[in-house]
């Protein structure tokens, strides 16, 4: 077939049988495509694609091995300045390594990797003030930072450096040929996905008679930014039915279109970012309360309100039906954005009334033993 002879493909009935798109009712004389015809980038992209001399146009070829290096370090340490203040710290690093792999000239395999690094950090405080009153102050801090970035050996196989006009991101190639039965190409994509939360909570429990009381709170910080480069490249499809007779089964054939360029689908999406952040207090109070010596009651209450993701640029928007967005008048009937009526600083308005009592209860059947 790389010389454009799809003639065994031909079967009875017209089955198979290739349209030339520069012909309005006529065929490939034979299933015959002309060289000349062949689509240059197409011819390029066939470069980096191993060939068969197998009549079944199999092909078979051993893939590298993918190693993965995973360091971790944890340090820790513990310190009673008296017997009424103790400090302890942590501290857990990781760094992952999982390198792309690729064959040289062989764009049928490209075995995507990632790497980053992981942290945590804790600092816990503890007073003991009394003999019936505790506190315990906690601080963390946690960030994780996965990233995938294609090696230099595949930066230049895109559409665009194979010739066709199409634009890519320096660096940052994808590129997505799909052609059905045969096998295709899936350029995996870059990322950059950051994430980092900050947490203090503190907790104070007071034992007093028959109570057990335990109250607190806790402040969480988060933070995700994420950068895409899905489908920046471009993603053709080819089925095959693009040139085939109308409404017949098993017509055409898709690796006919790949030499001629017609796809049956085109998509392409720009590089895409984003960053979240969002801010989770919340309050509680608890106590064990002893009723007798064989009952004992638990009861609480949990403030926990909500607050919807912020995004750095108000990059968000929701859909609000025959409504038309101020904020982007261009934009289609009934997405609504950022800063349009009756939307906030967030898509979700905040949710301050969330509170979440708990009861328990606890008796003995028996006497102790």
């Amino acid at each position: 077939m790389l010389n454009g002879d799809f003639s065994s493909w031909l079967a009875p009935k017209g089955v198979g049988a290739i349209h030339d798109p520069q012909s309005a009712n006529g065929y490939f004389p034979n299933n015959m495509i002309p060289v000349s015809r062949f689509n240059p980038v197409v011819q390029k992209i066939l470069g980096y694609v191993p060939t068969s001399a197998s009549s079944t146009y199999q092909l078979r070829f051993g893939t590298p091995t993918q190693r993965i290096q995973d360091d971790q370090y944890l340090i820790r340490g513990d310190h009673s300045f008296n017997e009424k203040h103790r400090l302890s710290l942590r501290y857990f690093l990781m760094h992952y390594n999982q390198p792309w792999v690729t064959i040289p000239n062989n764009l049928l395999y490209v075995a995507a990797g990632q790497f980053g690094y992981a942290h945590n950090a804790v600092v816990n405080y503890t007073w003991v003030a009394s003999s019936s009153l505790l506190n315990e102050l906690t601080v963390s801090f946690s960030r994780e930072t996965p990233q995938a970035a294609p090696p230099s050996s595949i930066q230049n196989t895109n559409l665009q450096s194979f010739g066709a006009n199409v634009l890519v991101v320096p660096n940052f190639p994808t590129m997505n040929l799909s052609i059905s039965n045969w096998s295709g190409i899936n350029l995996a994509l870059g990322y950059y996905s950051p994430e980092s939360t900050y947490q203090i909570n503190d907790s104070v429990s007071y034992t007093t008679g028959r109570h057990n009381i335990r109250f607190g709170g806790e402040l969480v910080k988060f933070r995700i930014d994420i950068a895409s480069y899905y489908l920046s490249g471009g993603s053709a499809s080819f089925s095959g039915q693009l040139l085939s007779d109308p409404a017949r089964a098993n017509a055409g054939n898709a690796f006919a279109e790949f030499w001629l360029g017609d796809a049956a689908s085109w998509q392409q999406q720009s590089f895409w970012s984003e960053r979240l952040y969002n801010l989770y207090p919340a309050l509680y109070v608890k106590d064990d309360f002893r009723v007798t010596s064989r009952l004992t009651l638990n009861v609480g209450l949990r403030w926990d309100p909500k607050y919807d993701y912020k995004e750095q640029k108000n990059k968000e928007m929701t859909f609000i039906q025959g409504r038309q967005s101020a904020v982007y008048p261009n934009a289609p009937l009934g997405l609504q954005f950022i800063g349009d009526k009756g939307i906030g600083s967030t898509i979700e308005p905040s949710d301050l009334n969330n509170f979440a009592p708990r009861f328990g209860i606890a008796y003995q059947l028996t006497p102790k033993p």
